[in-house]
């Protein structure tokens, strides 16, 4: 059905335009949990949950070589964010302060949690979001992970000007929640660089009109805090919309016929970061396993269920009887077992085993295929069962590091932004930063430390670590470089500070100690004749000398 843009806002017009990309990433998700086409037959589901009394199955099996998960393991799991630190031109001590309070609110969001689900959503779905806002009760900017909308349940997504991922336009959060009668409603955020819109739906959570009849919140709806006012529309000069102003002051931003504004307060920017996944120049991502789904895994779920089929059909020797002459028309045989014949003029044989070897091969192929098509080292999937040494593995993973190291710079700048974000908003409403002012915000420098993405050798980096013990190199650079976190080494440094503390006061105990022994020893020596004890009388000897 096509888009009437008079009488659709530009926003479902944008929601009805990406309708396909929210399929996909249904089918994405359903793939990498394993959830994929299953094709057995009966007997295949009997001989794997047995059957009920009238012959059925006892349930329906799911069956799955799920490759999809292995590859986006392999590459989520090198993608850790281990330090954030902010450089101020010329101003050492006050980006010491910075990275400091960065690093703080990044653990109280949690985030050493929250980036794997940002991560992993982003190489499986294609893109993932995260949601800033300025907590006004615990003063601290926070931080909320989304997930791509899928269409139906929920999630966030980004639009851009001409496709341009430098202009965004404005995002959008759908989600479902239950109303004062247990009801299952629709609602939807759309953010803007200076306000945030409040809608709710009436058509339905999972009818045909889910994503129609759109209305702004107002005062008897659930939550309703906003104001009902006319706002610049993308489609149309003026519409009524409940808004929640994103501003540095909280009050409304005035706008000329065209929607550009005039005066009042600046906005603070669309607060929706956007994760991009392998763009490759273009304004969304795309997702790791896309070259596997449908195609490549179902092919590889087929060749191994072949496998199973033939193993059970055909994995051991067939035994068969000619001219027997016994009542019994058939015989039920499995393996080892062995058939008499009774009649003199019957014979017996066997039918080889078959050779799986080959349908085996069959299915690793295919799963050879998704390795390259993924950059995702064959070793993770040990086919030969030989595990490589240490160099061939590093070799095998230049193009996984490739792919990974391309991920560390966009997701690190998403994540810059993000921190940019917490900066001004800790600038507006909070108290914290102090000595730093709204005009260093653009020239400040952001940088996320990732963990090394290259599978290490222990007893290389050891070895590598004395060496640049011995040349000099700060022991906290090295302690970075043996992987440690952030957090580990701050305990580590405070734990050696109160051991070397301990120490000093044990050797000042000791010095003293030793200094009273000896003066008591002193005390105690008979005094040799001509004055002064025997120590002295030998110093003065030999000071004669």
């Amino acid at each position: 059905m096509a888009i009437n843009p008079v009488t659709a806002s530009k926003i479902e017009h944008l929601m009805k335009a990406r309708a396909d990309y929210y399929s996909d990433v249904q089918r994405l998700r359903d793939y990498a949990n394993g959830d994929t086409p299953v094709y057995l037959t009966d007997d295949q589901k009997i001989q794997l949950v047995g059957e009920d009394s009238a012959g059925n199955p006892n349930s329906d099996p799911e069956f799955a070589l799920n490759i999809c998960d292995t590859v986006l393991g392999v590459e989520n799991d090198r993608l850790e964010v281990q330090d954030i630190t902010i450089t101020v031109p010329d101003n050492e001590d006050l980006s010491s302060t910075l990275s400091a309070w960065v690093w703080k609110i990044w653990k109280r969001n949690r985030l050493d949690e929250g980036q794997q689900h940002a991560h992993y959503s982003a190489c499986r779905d294609r893109d993932s979001f995260a949601i800033c806002h300025y907590d006004q009760d615990e003063k601290y900017p926070k931080l909320a992970v989304h997930q791509a909308y899928d269409g139906q349940s929920g999630g966030a997504d980004i639009y851009y000007i001409d496709d341009d991922p430098m202009q965004p336009e404005c995002a959008i959060k759908i989600w479902i929640e239950r109303d004062d009668e247990a009801a299952k409603i629709r609602r939807k955020n759309v953010y803007y660089s200076d306000r945030v819109e409040k809608w709710i739906s009436e058509g339905g959570v999972s009818s045909a009109y889910a994503d129609a009849n759109w209305r702004p919140l107002r005062y008897a709806d659930k939550d309703f805090t906003n104001d009902l006012v006319m706002v610049p529309s993308l489609s149309q000069p003026e519409r009524e919309a409940a808004v929640v102003w994103w501003t540095e002051t909280g009050s409304a931003a005035n706008y000329d016929e065209h929607g550009k504004f005039v005066s009042g307060s600046p906005g603070m920017g669309i607060p929706v970061k956007h994760f991009r996944h392998d763009a490759r120049g273009g304004a969304y991502g795309n997702s790791t396993i896309d070259p596997l789904v449908p195609g490549v895994q179902d092919a590889i779920n087929r060749a191994a269920l072949d496998v199973q089929a033939a193993s059970v059909l055909a994995g051991f020797p067939a035994n068969f009887i000619i001219g027997a002459n016994r009542d019994e028309t058939t015989w039920t045989v499995g393996p080892s077992e062995v058939l008499v014949v009774e009649d003199p003029g019957g014979s017996a044989g066997q039918f080889p085993a078959a050779n799986l070897a080959q349908l085996v091969e069959v299915k690793d192929t295919w799963i050879k295929d998704a390795a390259t098509l993924t950059a995702t080292p064959l070793t993770y999937f040990n086919l030969s069962g030989v595990i490589p040494a240490e160099g061939t593995q590093q070799s095998l993973e230049m193009a996984l590091l490739a792919k990974v190291k391309r991920d560390q710079i966009s997701f690190g700048n998403t994540w810059e932004d993000i921190i940019r974000m917490w900066l001004k908003m800790e600038l507006t409403w909070g108290t914290e930063l102090k000595g730093l002012t709204p005009e260093m915000l653009d020239d400040i420098e952001i940088d996320c430390v990732w963990a090394d993405a290259k599978v290490k050798n222990e007893r290389e980096q050891y070895e590598i670590a004395e060496k640049m013990k011995a040349l000099g190199i700060p022991q906290r650079f090295i302690l970075r470089f043996l992987d440690y976190s952030e957090d580990e080494i701050d305990q580590m440094e405070e734990e050696t500070d109160a051991k070397r503390a301990q120490f000093a006061g044990e050797a000042a105990l000791a010095i003293i100690q030793a200094e009273q022994d000896a003066e008591n020893q002193q005390a105690q020596q008979p005094v040799a004749a001509g004055g002064g004890n025997g120590a002295n009388s030998a110093a003065n000897q030999r000071a004669t000398q």
